[in-house]
């Protein structure tokens, strides 16, 4: 998927998170990978998980949370969507 002036990439994969016992639980979930368009090395990587960061297991959910990291951690990146590749 590409959004502004990055690549992502989303694998699905099992996240182990903690429930309210304190217990270390799998759950459904994405690895999010960002890069800039000339970088095969990503600018950020983190996970998210159905139940936690995701409230459902689907594709769209986790692009529109990937999207709105974006929006606010674009300038961390130091790219902006107006700069053209």
């Amino acid at each position: 998927m590409n959004y502004k002036n990055f690549e992502i990439r989303l694998t699905e994969a099992k996240i182990p998170r903690q429930d309210r016992q304190g217990r270390t639980i799998e759950c459904d979930g994405f690895i999010i990978e960002i890069f800039t368009h000339d970088s095969e090395t990503p600018v950020d990587v983190f996970n998210a998980a159905v139940g936690y960061e995701l409230l459902e297991n689907s594709i769209d959910e986790a692009e529109q949370l990937v999207k709105d990291y974006i929006d606010v951690e674009e300038k961390k990146f130091g790219i902006t969507s107006d700069f053209v590749l």
